[in-house]
């Protein structure tokens, strides 16, 4: 009978170490949740007619990767005229780093995001209808705060730095504009948006 005794309380305490730790990470979701992944928009470039929208994934408590898609009917300063039109549209991938990444307290707080943004440029030279596709690219680190109020409304700010490569936009002889490389300010971000 000893030990059945022994085995009950073996098996009590097993259950106890399992139990008790699945109980408590139930209260840390309640208090904090366990938003895993994000969409949203930053509403600055919306002011000036580029559409946005990026979606960040959680990987594990500190690292997420975030994907980007953006389109303008103008690239930075050059903007269309009567002679031409001009489409961008602009993939982002970067990888986000939450360095007080707590368990419950994920994609929440001061973020590092390098990140890699491929820009396609579409221009058409309109009285001799004749195209043109030049890319550029930027390669930055994104610096943001972020906070999950409740029931998963997101803010998000941030600015950006990085390099911008050189791009020249022409058809032929005609050229629309060109822009050198520079290092500086890539974007200042105020995201809204959702988390789950």
């Amino acid at each position: 009978m000893g030990g059945l005794q022994k085995m009950k309380k073996i098996f009590i305490l097993l259950l106890l170490i399992t139990i008790l730790p699945l109980m408590a990470e139930e209260n840390i979701k309640k208090i904090y949740g366990n938003e895993r992944n994000t969409i949203y928009v930053n509403i600055f470039p919306l002011a000036i007619g580029q559409i946005n929208a990026h979606y960040e994934r959680l990987l594990d408590d500190k690292i997420s990767v975030m994907l980007g898609l953006a389109a303008a009917n103008r690239f930075l300063d050059i903007s269309p005229n009567e002679n031409w039109s001009i489409f961008t549209t602009f993939y982002k991938i970067g990888v986000g780093i939450y360095p007080s990444g707590r368990y419950g307290e994920t994609l929440r707080g001061v973020y590092l995001m390098p990140s890699y943004t491929l820009i396609k440029i579409n221009a058409k030279y309109k009285p001799e209808s004749k195209s043109t596709s030049e890319d550029s690219y930027f390669i930055g680190l994104d610096i943001g705060y972020k906070r999950i109020l409740k029931k998963g409304f997101l803010v998000d700010l941030s600015v950006g730095m990085g390099y911008k490569s050189e791009v020249v936009i022409k058809v032929e002889d005609k050229k629309l504009d060109e822009l050198d490389k520079r290092v500086g300010i890539t974007h200042i971000g105020l995201q809204i948006g959702y988390a789950w």
